[in-house]
């Protein structure tokens, strides 16, 4: 397979065969040819949806052609390659080429550091390895005209260059943290998704309220410009002690390294997340009148939106107490922007008996009503011990022990205090209504 890869400051950002030490003058290539085999790996996962829904469609597997390849996926993955370059590379990247023969399985080799040539020696070899193992059943004229992907979907092949690169990212990243710290980037980059669900039912009367939540906020953020910082008490402490006490706890204070996302003056004091709601709230009354007449009403309330853009206070920190070797931090959740962005439809259903209503019909359906509601509206359940008042902060610090260059915390589904009023109108809201926190600290682009 033939792939064009680029070079940033004199150094390959991608090449094949050879193996060799990476060094601090790798970290800017190394990270660069991270960003670009993880935006190669998102694209082929875009495209392996979209030929699986087009298999769906047809009832027929969408085999490998040689034609058929270089029609789709080789151009796309040539434009992220370009996008990535004009985006990121200065000065402009020297290009180089690398192809393993997929009948023969020789690979060709051209330049690069010894560290890069690794990387990509890994994504090549698995191609060879493919190329062996199907030749090894052929002989004779069977040979002629092979490619070893004349037989595999396109959407396999497409798999198997997503395998490629994750060999590639793998060990990039497991080199860059043997790496001292003095030359890696200082910065920590955060990725975060917070996720609240639930559901319950109860009847009411002869009626039931049955409903459901589910929201996901996600978002990506730099932390930036590390800088230390004396670790004070907490204000209602700080407000209890005396002069002298003050004077001499300042003596005493140790130091914190402390991140935190810093913009330009031009930008928004706002960092974007992604929001996706689901909700439903089913109500279901019956109403008996006089004799056998009666009333039955069942109205349901959906609130809808998948990855609606929005933003959060730029308030991020990210603090590290490298004398005791613990860490927490302070990551924005609640939206802030007065966008109109959910979608909150109502539906009724009305059934009638035939007599006690006066004229009404005894069927009804009145038209949906539609509204547009702001994210920054729907409220959030607190969690004391992970995340209070619609943001990610610990009550307690954690251990600060990276490995490999991250740091991975995952809640569980943790309950909401009990004594909080969300959705109290709604029955076993308290039980059944959970908050999950996930994040990841890497010095890497992470997802």
């Amino acid at each position: 397979m033939r792939f064009l890869f680029i070079a940033v400051g004199g150094f390959l950002v991608a090449n094949i065969a050879g193996a060799g030490p990476c060094e601090c003058k790798d970290v800017k290539d190394m990270i660069y040819r991270i960003k670009e085999a993880t935006a190669m790996i998102e694209m082929y996962k875009s495209e392996i949806t979209a030929m699986e829904a087009k298999e769906a469609t047809t009832g027929k597997p969408l085999m490998y052609s040689d034609s058929l390849y270089a029609s789709t996926l080789q151009p796309r993955v040539q434009a992220v390659a370009n996008r990535i370059m004009g985006a990121e590379a200065v000065p402009k990247p020297n290009v180089a080429t690398a192809e393993t023969n997929m009948s023969s399985g020789k690979t060709t080799i051209t330049g690069g550091s010894p560290c890069l040539r690794e990387a990509i020696a890994r994504h090549e070899a698995y191609h060879a390895a493919t190329v062996q193992k199907k030749k090894g059943s052929l002989v004779g004229d069977l040979l002629k005209g092979f490619d070893a992907r004349n037989d595999m979907r396109l959407a396999d092949v497409a798999q198997e260059e997503i395998d490629c690169y994750e060999l590639e990212i793998a060990y990039l990243k497991g080199e860059l943290a043997k790496l001292p710290d003095s030359c890696k980037p200082p910065n920590w980059l955060l990725h975060f998704e917070v996720t609240i669900s639930g559901e319950g039912k109860k009847r009411v009367g002869q009626g039931s309220i049955e409903w459901k939540i589910s929201h996901i906020y996600t978002g990506d953020v730099e932390l930036s410009n590390p800088r230390k910082k004396p670790k004070l008490p907490d204000s209602s402490i700080l407000a209890k002690m005396t002069q002298v006490q003050v004077m001499q706890m300042l003596m005493t204070v140790t130091e914190l390294k402390s991140w935190s996302v810093t913009l330009p003056a031009i930008v928004q004091t706002t960092v974007p997340i992604e929001i996706t709601i689901d909700d439903e709230l089913t109500i279901d009354s019956r109403e008996h009148g006089e004799g056998d007449s009666f009333e039955n009403i069942k109205s349901v309330d959906t609130w809808k939106g998948s990855n609606l853009p929005d933003g959060v206070h730029n308030d991020f920190s990210f603090d590290v107490d490298e004398t005791s070797a613990t860490y927490n931090l302070v990551v924005p959740v609640r939206p802030t922007h007065s966008a109109k962005l959910i979608t909150k439809t109502t539906k009724k259903t009305i059934e009638r008996s035939k007599f006690g209503y006066g004229n009404a019909p005894t069927h009804e359906t009145p038209p949906p009503v539609v509204e547009m509601i702001a994210a920054s509206t729907m409220p959030f359940p607190p969690v004391a011990a992970v995340f209070p008042n619609g943001s990610i902060h610990h009550e307690y610090d954690l251990p600060f022990a990276p490995k490999d260059d991250l740091v991975v915390f995952d809640s569980g589904k943790m309950p909401i205090d009990p004594q909080s009023g969300y959705l109290a109108n709604l029955p076993s809201a308290k039980q059944n209504v959970t908050v999950r926190v996930y994040y990841i600290l890497s010095k890497l682009p992470v997802k």
